[in-house]
């Protein structure tokens, strides 16, 4: 566990007011996909290391405007945590959130913080992760992958894209 922790101060935020007002209208722009990246993870609670965990208003903030503006689609890309992972949150009154965190191809790191909503394993070995978005068939199909250095699936779910579209 890393030396951060979930910031006291009354009106911390990852993101500054302007940024948040930018983010929302966004999010309400017609789209079957929302990709939102980070730098740092967004979806575990507690990492010990610099995440959106330690902003927690703003990560609730982030999961009301999804549910307020009835936002489908919606799937987060995260790094900056030496490890890769891949995550899921599922939203009260919504659908599950899936965040795939990659990094890094020139480090490992042998500390992986615990993560609740980590879906399968883990690599600290070097690694990238990838999107693919099969929109050939009915129910599109998305496959949130973790690969290694020579390119080969370390980890890897397969969701419809109706299970991140009920809005």
């Amino acid at each position: 566990m890393g030396p951060y922790s979930p910031s006291t101060v009354k009106n911390a935020s990852m993101l500054g007011e302007k940024q948040w007002l930018w983010l929302e209208e966004e999010l309400k722009k017609p789209s079957a996909i929302k990709i939102i990246g980070s730098s740092l993870q967004l979806l575990p609670e507690f990492t010990g290391w610099e995440s959106w965990a330690n902003f927690p208003k703003d990560r609730e903030r982030l999961f009301a405007l999804i549910k307020k503006h009835k936002v489908n689609g919606v799937l987060i890309i995260s790094g900056d945590t030496h490890w890769g992972e891949v995550s899921k949150v599922s939203l009260k009154g919504g659908y599950p959130l899936w965040e795939v965190t990659s990094s890094g191809l020139t480090q490992e790191w042998k500390f992986v913080s615990p993560n609740k909503h980590r879906v399968g394993t883990y690599t600290s070995d070097v690694n990238y992760g990838e999107i693919l978005i099969d929109w050939d068939v009915s129910d599109p199909k998305i496959s949130l992958k973790i690969k290694d250095v020579k390119g080969d699936i370390f980890t890897q779910h397969t969701i419809k894209l109706s299970d991140i579209s009920v809005y």
